[in-house]
């Protein structure tokens, strides 16, 4: 929505939402297919400092197996590899 005229300026389709949209499936298939096979799921997230590391593998439940944090010097967020197995609908 605009915030100025308060109307959709993009509509239903746009580059940007259907690349989204694109990395979504990709993401959900990765998971599925992981867990269909018996291998581990391992994500990357970006946490801000001092964050809770409460984290789920997309909307999905799962057992965190291991997180060990990636380290780079020129960013301000902690960034956590974590494993996860074990995935069920939530």
């Amino acid at each position: 929505m605009d915030p100025r005229y308060g109307e959709d300026r993009f509509g239903k389709q746009h580059h940007w939402k259907n690349g989204f949209h694109s990395l979504e499936h990709a993401l959900i298939s990765y998971i599925g297919l992981q867990q269909l096979r018996g291998q581990p799921i391992i994500l990357y997230f970006a946490l801000p400092q001092n964050s809770p590391a409460d984290v789920n593998p997309y909307y999905f439940k799962a057992a965190q197996v291991t997180s060990e944090a990636v380290t780079n010097s020129t960013s301000q967020q902690q960034k956590q590899r974590y494993q996860f197995s074990g995935v069920t609908a939530r």
